[in-house]
């Protein structure tokens, strides 16, 4: 987002200057004070890994290297006095001190920095099996601010009958819920804005199963996903599923037709996950949208693959954006890179600050509803504890005495 309060009187012109990504990638990774490891598949000088687009545009194992630069989504020009509701998620959980479920709608309001006055934001959001989730919060300091509302507990007898199942689990039916949100901005009495917004949620308690193997967990650990119910008991789910990469190596041209037939196939083919691939791109909402439909699980990765990465920050507008959708049933650090990560202290650094310290720290102020994992592949957590607030990563394996938390 970029403010141009300077820009909207009379007649103005934009231009943008395009430089080559590959070119823009070898004089970022010359200008950081230090190597981070990580290069191109078929431009073997640059180095993917400082330039925040598909790393596989730069060629992977099953793709061309082509490193397409351009606009190829739309752009907007907002206009709006003091401020403005950028993110509404809804979003559902269980609970397993009092076994019962819970809807909560976060909003996000970002105050203009030329304004300084406290506006309150009123919010209302409407949902069938849910009483209604009212409340207001004050907006009195320049960016972005958000707050969560929660609603009253709702009891499995109300709501086990209308879950959100994935394609072929329980009774198959991914049912979705479609909640109407209101949030009105006022200025004392004076009503300055109000935005509205449709969003579908999913109610289910799909959990990370890891028991011990046996003697003392001598042969690991058990891994796989659980749909947990009162009414019902605890059900299994036999992950069944793809990895999926860009549709297309110039990826505006991925229509919602065409997804729907790639995703409807795999639910054909009986599957019921597809891994979004950390070498590609976070996916369009229609995507998400297709997957809530159709009962898809979502094994999501952030965007880092096969490399080390300079220290950075882009978790928040990804988690927010796709918050809503019941199909996400976990969150994955990265595709295969805590390898690299364990090779030298260095590179153990670099690592442990950006998945740990920036990647899940943050996730967890965003998202406590849904299991972190920390790459593909990786041995987990020994703790993993949002509501204490502790982490521990599982180094190594049982065999090569390497299971440690770093010391950073």
């Amino acid at each position: 987002m970029f403010d141009i309060p300077n820009a909207v009187a009379g007649s103005n012109h934009i231009d943008i200057a395009f430089e080559s990504a590959a070119n823009y990638s070898v004089r970022m990774a010359g200008a950081y004070p230090y190597p981070v490891q990580g290069g191109g598949i078929y431009f073997n000088d640059s180095n993917r890994n400082f330039v925040r687009k598909p790393q596989s545009d730069f060629g992977w194992d099953w793709g061309p290297a082509f490193v397409p630069t351009g606009i190829w989504k739309s752009i907007d020009i907002i206009s709006f006095q003091d401020a403005y509701v950028d993110y509404i998620i809804p979003k559902t959980y269980f609970n397993d001190t009092d076994k019962s479920y819970y809807a909560s709608i976060t909003t996000c309001v970002y105050l203009a920095h030329n304004s300084n006055p406290t506006l309150t934001v009123d919010v209302k959001m409407e949902c069938p099996y849910v009483k209604p989730i009212e409340g207001d919060f004050l907006a009195d300091e320049a960016g972005d601010m958000c707050s969560t509302l929660y609603s009253a507990p709702i009891v499995p007898d109300n709501i086990e009958p209308h879950l959100w199942w994935p394609a072929g689990v329980g009774d198959g039916t991914p049912n979705l819920i479609a909640c109407n949100i209101t949030v009105n901005i006022l200025d004392g009495e004076k009503q300055i804005s109000t935005f509205s917004s449709s969003k579908k949620i999913g109610f289910r308690n799909i959990k990370i199963v890891q028991d011990p193997v046996g003697p003392s967990g001598a042969d690991g650990l058990t891994f796989y996903f659980m749909m947990s119910t009162v009414l019902y008991g605890d059900v299994p789910i036999y992950a069944k599923g793809s990895n999926f990469i860009p549709m297309d190596a110039f990826v505006n041209r991925a229509t919602p037709s065409f997804g729907r037939s790639i995703l409807q196939s795999a639910v054909d083919g009986n599957q019921n996950m597809v891994r979004v691939w950390g070498g590609g791109l976070y996916q369009t909402s229609w995507f998400y949208e297709l997957c809530d439909e159709l009962g898809l699980m979502v094994w999501q990765e952030f965007m880092f693959a096969d490399a080390l990465y300079p220290r950075d920050k882009e978790v928040v507008h990804t988690v927010r954006r796709l918050g809503n959708h019941p199909s996400i049933v976990l969150w994955s650090g990265n595709n295969e890179n805590q390898d690299a990560g364990e090779q030298s202290d260095a590179n153990l650094v670099d690592y442990s600050i950006l998945y740990d310290q920036t990647v899940r720290a943050t996730l967890w102020k965003e998202d406590s509803t849904r299991p972190y994992w920390p790459s593909r592949s990786s041995n987990g957590a020994v703790i993993d504890d949002p509501v204490r607030q502790l982490y521990i990563q599982r180094w190594g394996t049982p065999a090569t005495q390497l299971w440690r938390h770093p010391q950073v």
